[in-house]
């Protein structure tokens, strides 16, 4: 009994030392355990704890206290202002004015969009004026009217209009008129009435010529060549009109006079040379020029030679 009352002693003792030791921290085992622990399985639980805390709340959980309602409360109080009629005559001059604003907004656009098509077709414009003036420049129409000419055989006054472009496009004769008075020589007073002739849009191709001609209601006047011009004369004073083949249009005013035609023949040998038939151009009428140089031919001693 005395043993096994002094082992117990001792075991009673042994014991209470170990659970104050324990209690001091100074237990190897348990700080042992305590540090196993925490190697293997601290790092997991601190882990776990780090992603729960960055993980996002779901909407789908209810406990979740920012739950999206279905419609926020901001529109809510729209839609109730909104519906009541005591706004509505706001909302209508509301709508009334942001109807004229958006209207004058977009006249102001299309006022800008419009002057800047205009000046885009301004400049197209431009362009084609000058290709085309280019192109009249190589291509267009010379058209010029010759003197006319008196034919006595079928006593058919003679006009031809002349074409003088070689290489370019066929222009036309707008508009011919004409005022045919015969007048006394040398003083040039009108004999009878005058009388007209016109025609217009006649074709003239490139390198060619238009004729036409009128029948005159008397015959040549006569002249024996020694009384040279005679005693009548026929002036011409027309006006015409010619499109260049690319629609630019030339005006011009003339004036010819006819007078008897005379040959005279030189006294050395058999050359000729000849005065009157029609002559001219710009106006005002000019004879000068056949007077002048018939007094110059018989002071040569040229013989007038008849006209048959």
């Amino acid at each position: 009994m005395i043993t096994n009352h002094a082992t117990l002693s001792r075991f009673v003792n042994f014991q209470l030392q170990k659970m104050h030791e324990r209690k001091s921290g100074n237990d190897p085992t348990t700080n042992s355990e305590s540090n196993s622990f925490k190697r293997n399985y601290g790092g997991t639980f601190v882990t776990k704890r780090v992603q729960e805390q960055q993980k996002p709340p779901s909407h789908a959980d209810d406990s979740y206290p920012y739950k999206r309602e279905i419609l926020p409360m901001e529109l809510i109080t729209v839609w109730k202002w909104l519906t009541d009629p005591k706004n509505h005559s706001t909302i209508t001059a509301g709508a009334a004015i942001a109807g004229v604003v958006v209207a004058a907004i977009y006249t102001v656009f299309a006022i800008l969009q419009w002057c800047a098509m205009r000046g885009q077709l301004a400049q197209m414009s431009k362009q084609t004026t000058l290709q085309q003036q280019q192109l009249a420049g190589t291509q267009g129409a010379l058209i010029s009217l010759a003197s006319p000419d008196w034919i006595a055989d079928s006593n058919m006054l003679h006009f031809t209009f002349v074409n003088n472009r070689p290489d370019g496009v066929t222009g036309k004769i707008v508009d011919f008129s004409a005022r045919l008075q015969r007048e006394s020589l040398p003083d040039r007073k009108p004999i009878g009435e005058s009388w007209e002739i016109h025609f217009s849009n006649e074709p003239v191709a490139a390198r060619s010529q238009y004729y036409f001609d009128y029948p005159m209601p008397h015959g040549i006047p006569k002249t024996s060549g020694i009384d040279w011009p005679g005693k009548e004369g026929l002036s011409i004073d027309a006006h015409y009109t010619v499109d260049n083949g690319f629609g630019d249009t030339t005006s011009r005013d003339v004036c010819y006079d006819w007078l008897p035609p005379l040959s005279l023949k030189s006294p050395t040998d058999n050359s000729t040379t000849s005065v009157g038939g029609g002559t001219g151009g710009p106006c005002p009428h000019d004879i000068s020029w056949n007077l002048t140089k018939f007094r110059n031919d018989r002071a040569k001693g040229y013989i007038p030679q008849p006209h048959p």
